[in-house]
């Protein structure tokens, strides 16, 4: 993993997608290498299935038990955090995972390092549709952005916080008339109550992001404020990210 001339390492925990930001990092910004960590052997596999890459590798693995010592330049957390809570988690619980997770990025990055963390949080209102909260997010607990800033503030110092939440749903919105209009053919695949329950949950948890707060933060305030009814309400945020700060600060410490 030593970075070659005009590259550097690049690291990505993620359990959403097929591995398309490794084959990014490698291909348009050309790094030494790009590991990833999944909990899905099917990932993995849809992964290895492409064009192979000889500086990108996808590995069966949670971050709490990757040891290798090897410092990144980089990391990327996409769509992971959001399961680290649980519901049987008191705050103070949930505040410590979130918290380990911090601190295993900082002793994962070099100095002034970077980390882009992707995750959905509740937005206004702590609450979820009842379908979603028993049908989708079954064992998690989503986050809330000042919980995510809080378990940082001791590892990383925070550089932009934004919240894509409207764009979220437009990609939900999206997926909801593109399965809609291959219904047939989806429930000859999977069954109409696999395909009847995907699109409820599409455009509940659209619904959500739509109620859910500002378009766009730049500062927690109006990521955590808004107007009007909503019966659940969650954020995307979009993007958090962080440097690794110069020395780890204590619990107290200034």
């Amino acid at each position: 993993m030593r970075p070659e001339p005009g590259r550097a390492p690049g690291f990505s925990t993620s359990d959403a997608d097929g591995g398309a930001p490794l084959r990014f990092l490698v291909e348009e910004r050309d790094v030494a290498e790009a590991v990833g960590l999944t909990l899905s052997p099917a990932r993995k596999a849809h992964f290895e299935a492409g064009p192979p890459l000889a500086r990108a590798r996808m590995t069966i693995a949670s971050w709490q038990d990757d040891d290798d010592p090897q410092p990144f330049d980089g990391i990327d957390s996409i769509g992971a955090f959001e399961h680290f809570g649980r519901h049987h988690h008191s705050p103070e619980e949930r505040l410590a995972v979130y918290a380990r997770f911090f601190d295993f990025c900082r002793r994962r990055l070099v100095r002034g390092g970077k980390l882009s963390l992707q995750t959905i949080a509740y937005g206004r209102i702590r609450k979820l549709a009842p379908f979603l909260r028993e049908r989708i997010w079954r064992e998690s607990e989503l986050p809330t952005a000042h919980e995510v800033l809080e378990a940082a503030c001791r590892g990383v110092e925070p550089e932009r916080l934004l919240n894509h939440r409207l764009d979220y749903a437009r990609t939900l919105r999206a997926w909801e008339a593109r399965l809609s209009a291959a219904r047939a053919r989806a429930e000859a695949l999977a069954g109409p109550a696999k395909v009847a329950d995907d699109l409820r949950d599409l455009d509940e948890a659209a619904s959500g992001f739509e109620n859910g707060a500002p378009a766009a933060a730049h500062r927690l305030p109006p990521l955590l404020s808004g107007r009007g009814p909503a019966a659940h309400g969650f954020s995307r945020c979009a993007r958090l990210d962080f440097r690794r700060a110069d020395r780890a600060l204590s619990k107290g410490s200034p």
